[in-house]
C-alpha cells in the first residue's frame, strides 16, 4: 500500500491539472475503492501506475482529488484501488522547490530566502493563518522549529519569528536558535548573540535586529 502510494507526485499534482494551484500538495485522505485480482507477490518486481481521476466532491473548505493506482505483475493488474486525496497549502514554501522544502522540514538544512516568515528591508514577519496553513498535520511546525512537541505554530508566533529572523542572519537553521524568555535575545549554537526588537499587533508579529556580539 505504502508503495502505491508513493508514485503520486503529491507535491506537483499541477503537472496533471491545471486547475491544481503550485502552492498545494496532496495529503492520502481514503481509499474509496479497492479490487485484489490475484495474491499480490511477496517479493519480485511489480509495475505501478497511477493516474488523475478528477476531482470530488468537497466535505468541507479543502478540495480533493481521486487517483486511480493499478499494481501490474507481469503485465496482468493484479490490484486496482482509487484514492482521494485532500488538497492542502503548502503557505510560506510555495516559492520554496521541493528539494528546499524537504531539507528545511526533515533534514534541517538552511536554505537561502527558505523559512516560515517574510522577509523584507530587515524586517521579518510571521502570520498566524499562514502558520495555519502548514501546521495542517498538527506538530509539523513543532517539530520544524524546535518547539515543544505536539504544539501549535500559532501559540509560539514570537518565538518562531525570532528564531526564523536569527537562523537567516545567521546563516543556520532556526532550530537550532535558542530564543530568551524575553525575546530580547537569541542565540545561536556557535555562541552568537543577537538582540531583537518583537513588536505583535493581533496575530501579526514582526522582528528586527538590536545588534549582535
Amino acid at each position: 500500500m505504502d508503495a502505491l502510494v508513493q508514485v503520486i507526485p503529491s507535491a506537483s499534482l499541477w503537472r496533471w491539472s491545471p486547475e491544481i494551484g503550485e502552492d498545494v500538495v496532496g495529503y492520502p485522505l481514503r481509499v474509496t475503492g479497492l479490487e485484489l485480482f490475484e495474491e499480490p507477490p511477496e517479493t519480485g518486481r511489480v509495475e505501478i501506475e497511477a493516474r488523475f481521476a478528477g476531482f470530488v466532491s468537497q466535505e468541507g473548505p479543502r478540495p480533493m482529488s481521486a487517483v486511480d493506482i493499478q499494481m501490474c505483475v507481469d503485465g496482468r493488474v493484479a490490484v486496482a484501488l482509487r484514492l482521494v486525496n485532500i488538497l492542502l497549502p503548502v503557505g510560506p514554501f510555495a516559492g520554496a522547490s521541493l528539494v528546499e522544502r524537504r531539507d528545511f522540514l526533515t533534514r534541517r538544512g538552511s536554505g537561502a530566502g527558505v523559512g516560515l516568515c517574510r522577509r523584507a528591508d530587515g524586517i521579518t514577519e510571521i502570520l498566524a493563518d499562514e502558520i495555519d496553513e502548514v501546521d495542517w498535520l498538527r506538530g509539523s511546525v513543532a517539530a520544524a522549529m524546535g518547539l515543544p512537541p505536539g504544539s501549535r505554530g500559532r501559540d509560539h508566533l514570537e518565538v518562531i519569528a525570532v528564531k526564523d529572523h536569527v537562523g537567516r542572519l545567521a546563516g543556520v537553521h532556526p532550530c537550532t536558535v535558542e530564543v530568551s524568555e524575553d525575546l530580547r535575545s537569541a542565540r545561536t549554537a556557535s555562541g552568537l548573540l543577537h538582540h531583537v526588537l518583537v513588536a505583535r499587533s493581533g496575530d501579526r508579529v514582526t522582528v528586527s535586529s538590536g545588534g549582535a556580539r
